[in-house]
């Protein structure tokens, strides 16, 4: 277990790294399960047009996760809001890079809008470069 306790402890530091840049802080416990799944996402981050579907209980994490692994990747996010009638092309346009992000990679997280489901699932792809 000391390995675990180790990456456990480079997850933590990584975690003050990004709150340090980023306006919205995360507040994560790195128990065993949760570096776990932290090192499976972006083990499937770093995959050529790697992508997932993260199934669990409303509020475990899956988001907060997949934000973070993406974070440690070097991936910037975005999450499309998908509505009736969402196309394609509103998708393609969502993800248009500014400027400022000109070449990085995108993870995007997709939910589904069901209102008072107990479950619920987060889908997340990576998008192949710049759009």
């Amino acid at each position: 277990m000391p390995d675990a306790e180790r990456l456990a402890r480079v997850l933590r530091a990584q975690q003050k790294d990004y709150n340090a840049t980023l306006p919205k802080p995360l507040s994560l416990v790195f128990f065993s399960d949760a570096v776990e799944h932290v090192c499976r996402i972006a083990r499937l981050l770093r995959q050529p047009r790697g992508s997932a579907l993260l199934v669990g209980a409303s509020g475990s994490g899956k988001q907060t996760l997949t934000r973070f692994a993406a974070w440690l990747g070097g991936f910037r996010c975005c999450q499309p809001n998908i509505r009736r009638g969402y196309s394609p092309a509103d998708f393609r346009q969502e993800l248009k890079v500014p400027s400022d992000l000109h070449g990085a990679r995108t993870t995007c997280l997709c939910r589904p809008q069901a209102s008072g489901c107990a479950w619920s699932s987060t889908a997340w792809c990576r998008a192949p470069g710049p759009v």
